[in-house]
């Protein structure tokens, strides 16, 4: 999804936990960034790294980006084990907004 936003141009954006894995750290072509709208606000509830449990990115991607909590494990979720993590049902920071 995040390839294809690059296409269409908008007013503004709001992304919460842009993914980190296979996104984070590459060219602007290919992950959010703040020339994909007018404005980009970015909220990032779960960007620690993958073996840490994290699957979205710390990197900053908008014009602002908020970290509540630093932007890593969020209160009322428990930090899963890599392997727990690639169950959907084990992945409550993407589940849930406190």
């Amino acid at each position: 999804m995040q390839y294809a936003i690059k296409y269409i141009k908008v007013i503004g954006r709001e992304a919460l936990d842009p993914a980190g894995p296979l996104f984070a750290c590459q060219n602007e072509s290919i992950r959010l960034d703040p020339s994909d709208a007018r404005f980009v606000q970015v909220i990032h509830t779960n960007g620690d790294s993958l073996s840490r449990g994290g699957l979205g990115a710390l990197q900053r991607m908008g014009h602002v980006d908020f970290y509540p909590n630093g932007g890593v494990t969020q209160p009322g979720c428990n930090r899963p084990t890599f392997l727990k993590f690639l169950t959907l049902r084990n992945s409550k920071p993407h589940l849930r907004i406190p």
